[in-house]
């Protein structure tokens, strides 16, 4: 498979975006939120950064349990527990 070329530009564009996405990560995590709150935000950024389908963000409990804190999308690569919306 040949290797593709990046357009310089559009990388270039692409780390500017990333910057900001992980500019507005570190002013969220400077300021007074509660976790129910942190985490859509962070997220929402996360994904973007990643230009990802869906993302999803896991809390462990003290026992050692994982819960699912916030998601965005899971529908869309069916895994949100549906026959349906799997494509």
């Amino acid at each position: 498979m040949p290797e593709q070329e990046l357009d310089p530009e559009v990388l270039a564009q692409t780390r500017r975006e990333i910057g900001r996405l992980m500019a507005e990560v570190e002013q969220l995590a400077n300021q007074e939120m509660s976790p129910a709150d942190f985490a859509p935000e962070f997220l929402r950024r996360a994904q973007a950064a990643l230009a990802a389908k869906a993302a999803a963000l896991w809390m462990r409990t003290p026992n050692g349990n994982l819960v699912l804190q916030s998601h965005i999308n899971l529908h869309t690569v069916g895994l949100d527990g549906s026959e349906t919306a799997r494509p």
